[in-house]
C-alpha cells in the first residue's frame, strides 16, 4: 500500500513539474494533463480499494454495526454483531490423574478444606462395629451387678402387687419391671454365641447403670436413716429411681423417640 501512495505522489508530482514548466512557457501540454487525469484516477482507485479492504476486514475479524436491529431502537445505541466465521477453540476434556493421593484431595479427619478444625457441631455417629464393641463392654461392666438388678426387679414387682386399683404410678413400675427384666437377660446371655444386640441396647445398658446408681442412693440413705446416722433426705434424683428407660431416654434431646424400642 504504502509504495503505491509513493508511486502515486511521483507522478503527481511530475505532472506538476511539467505543468508547470510548460505554463512557464506558455502552455501545457496533452501529456501533462493526462498525466494528471491519470494519477488523479489512480489516486481515487487506491482509495476505494484501501476502503474495501479495510471494510472487508472489519467485517471479517470485528463484526460490524446494525443501526437497524431492534436493539439500536432501544437502546440508542448501534447494535454489534460478531460475523466472523471463525470458531472457538473447543476445550478438550480434563482428565482425572490417578495418581494423585486421595488423601490429598480429602484432606486429614479433623479439618476442613481451609485446613480449620471441623465444627464442634458436626457429630460422627459410630460404625455398627463400635456400637458392638461398646455393648459388649458394658454388660462385661455390669455382670457384677447381676445381683442388685435382681432385687431392684423383685422391688418394683412387689409395688406393682401392693399397688392399689387405679394407682397411675402402675403403668411406669409396669415399664421399669419390663426394661430391668430384658437387662437381666442380656446379662445371662453375654457369653453366648446367640446374643444379639438390640437396637436400643446401648440405651438400656446406660439406663440400666444409671438407675442402678440411683437405687443405691436410696438404699444407703434408708440404712443410714434407720441407724439414725442421717437425717438429711437424698436428693430427689436418687428417690425416684423407678423411671423407665424410655423415659429417661426421652429427656435427652440428643435421641430420637422413633429410634428407640
Amino acid at each position: 500500500m504504502e509504495w503505491a501512495v509513493v508511486w502515486m505522489a511521483a507522478i503527481l508530482l511530475s505532472g506538476l513539474d511539467q505543468v508547470e514548466a510548460q505554463g512557464s512557457n506558455g502552455g501545457i501540454s496533452g501529456l501533462a494533463i493526462g498525466l494528471i487525469v491519470a494519477g488523479a484516477v489512480i489516486f481515487f482507485v487506491i482509495v476505494i480499494v484501501a476502503g474495501l479492504c479495510c471494510f472487508n476486514y472489519k467485517r471479517k475479524h470485528l463484526g460490524r454495526l446494525e443501526f437497524e436491529h431492534p436493539e439500536f431502537e432501544r437502546s440508542g445505541e448501534p447494535y454489534f454483531r460478531t460475523t466472523s466465521l471463525t470458531r472457538d477453540p473447543v476445550p478438550e476434556p480434563v482428565q482425572y490423574d490417578a495418581t494423585i493421593d486421595e488423601t490429598a484431595i480429602d484432606g486429614p479427619a479433623g479439618a476442613d478444606s481451609d485446613g480449620d478444625a471441623v465444627s464442634a457441631d458436626v457429630v460422627f455417629s459410630p460404625s455398627k462395629s463400635e456400637k458392638k464393641e461398646k455393648f459388649e463392654q458394658q454388660l462385661v461392666e455390669l455382670q457384677p451387678h447381676a445381683v442388685t438388678f435382681q432385687e431392684m426387679l423383685k422391688d418394683v414387682q412387689e409395688r406393682i402387687k401392693n399397688a392399689k386399683h387405679g394407682n397411675p404410678r402402675v403403668q411406669g413400675y409396669k415399664a421399669v419391671s419390663r426394661d430391668l427384666s430384658r437387662v437381666q437377660h442380656l446379662l445371662s446371655k453375654r457369653n453366648s454365641t446367640a446374643l444379639k444386640m438390640p437396637p436400643d441396647g446401648l440405651e438400656l445398658l446406660a439406663w440400666a447403670a444409671e438407675t442402678r446408681q440411683k437405687y443405691l442412693e436410696l438404699q444407703r440413705y434408708k440404712s443410714e436413716r434407720d441407724r439414725g446416722t442421717s437425717s438429711e433426705p437424698p436428693e430427689m434424683a436418687s428417690i425416684m429411681w423407678i423411671q423407665s428407660k424410655d423415659d429417661s431416654v426421652f429427656e435427652d434431646k440428643s435421641y430420637d423417640e422413633s429410634a428407640v424400642i
